[in-house]
């Protein structure tokens, strides 16, 4: 496991990397920093399972670090360990999803009991993951099979997902949800008269035959132009299916993220087959079967228009004071979720990618004779200072330095202000 620490107080940091590698086993510490700001330009570029931070320090304090680690870092566990027993700290360190707040002098043997905690918690999430890493081939094969197949009984059902180790449990609680989606909307007339609309109902008759003591619900979620299947113990008059839906999305976004298992070829055969026409060549634009996976290889063939949205969304409003939540609210997603799918499919953090906007844009305006206070302002700084390190850091030369540059190389755009 991989530790860093983070303490404004060098004793404290000394102490704690000492009693880590003399006293516990399996724990290498990665790096110790001064300041909340220094761990979080550190993990921009590195990773780190476990970060030890103090509350209280300068540039940036512990929870503005737990509170950057949760968007920009959401498989690092966060240790704060303070001199504060304030109950307002407290609360905000749950509020950035914390994993404990000890108190200063330091008990070690809490620390240790908590470091041990945080280390099974991972280990689980990385072994849950690695067991639901099935090729796309796989699970194509998997969801015809379900869909062609008759299954009389509970007990049949249930031994095809277990054959294929499902993340889903078939219990009387809300256990099953499959989705048939299409995500443009240019795309939906053409599906349905194709005969993607067989496909929901067949589900939904296939689990009243399954589970005859159970209610089976087909729910359209316009936003999305999703349709959902929802098994569930509940009667309907007692059911919040849109709240009950939420609930079951967030379970299975923090457990495996939810990615598009996408069956074009065997699905056009299925319903080429239904339909009686063979040797049909349509294609199914941006259809798909999707269930709780964490499938590398689905990349090649993934559905982009979420993060097509979000993308564009960042390019047109960089200048605001954008944060995660307002860009996630923008694709119907919630905000730490938002934050990991966009980190998958693109291979960037939402603040790094922000940034990185930002960067390009200020470097284009540094050809014209704007002041740099204003283009900082521009890109969506109010901080000046914030604006000159992001720019150092990204183009290894201050904002002054740089236009002097551009001056020399002749690229100086005097037309603009």
């Amino acid at each position: 496991m991989r530790i860093i620490i983070v303490d404004d107080e060098m004793i404290t940091r000394v102490s704690l990397k000492n009693f880590i590698l003399t006293e516990l086993n399996g724990y290498e510490i990665e790096g110790t920093f001064s300041n909340g700001r220094e761990a979080a330009d550190w993990l921009k570029t590195h990773t780190a399972d476990i970060v030890i931070t103090d509350i209280r320090m300068p540039k940036m304090d512990g929870l503005e670090l737990a509170r950057f680690i949760q968007e920009s870092c959401p498989n690092t566990m966060v240790i704060i360990i303070s001199g504060y027993s304030e109950f307002e700290y407290a609360k905000q360190a749950l509020r950035y999803n914390v994993s404990n707040y000890l108190l200063k002098p330091i008990d070690f043997e809490e620390l240790t009991a908590s470091m041990d905690s945080c280390r099974n918690a991972l280990q689980q999430l990385y072994s849950m993951r690695r067991d639901m890493d099935y090729s796309s081939e796989e699970y194509e094969l998997f969801f015809i099979d379900l869909l062609t197949k008759a299954y009389s009984t509970p007990e049949m059902l249930e031994q095809h997902f277990h054959k294929m180790n499902f993340p889903f449990t078939l219990e009387k609680s809300a256990g099953v949800l499959l989705r048939i989606s299409c995500t443009r909307e240019s795309d939906r007339d053409f599906q349905w008269s194709y005969g993607l609309e067989t496909l929901p109902t067949a589900l939904l008759n296939m689990v009243k035959m399954t589970f005859p003591d159970t209610h089976a619900y087909l729910v359209m979620k316009t936003r999305f132009h999703y349709d959902f299947i929802l098994i569930t113990g509940e009667e309907p008059g007692r059911l919040d299916t849109g709240l009950l839906l939420d609930q079951i999305e967030q379970n299975l976004h923090l457990i495996c993220s939810i990615d598009s298992v996408y069956c074009f070829s065997s699905l056009k055969k299925l319903l080429d087959t239904r339909r009686g026409s063979a040797g049909s060549s349509l294609p199914l634009p941006g259809s798909g079967l999707k269930a709780g996976s964490n499938d590398a290889n689905t990349d090649t063939v993934q559905d982009s228009s979420v993060i097509q949205k979000a993308i564009d969304f960042i390019e047109t409003h960089y200048s605001m004071d954008l944060t995660r939540e307002d860009v996630a609210d923008t694709v119907y997603l919630s905000s730490a979720y938002f934050s990991r799918y966009f980190k998958q499919k693109t291979g960037m953090s939402f603040l790094n990618y922000l940034t990185t906007v930002r960067m390009k844009k200020a470097v284009e305006l540094l050809g014209t004779r704007m002041k740099v206070g204003d283009i900082a302002k521009a890109v969506g700084y109010q901080s000046r200072n914030r604006f000159f390190i992001n720019f150092r850091q990204y183009t290894s030369y201050s904002p002054t330095e740089y236009r002097r540059i551009i001056l020399k190389m002749g690229d100086f755009n005097d037309e603009n202000a």
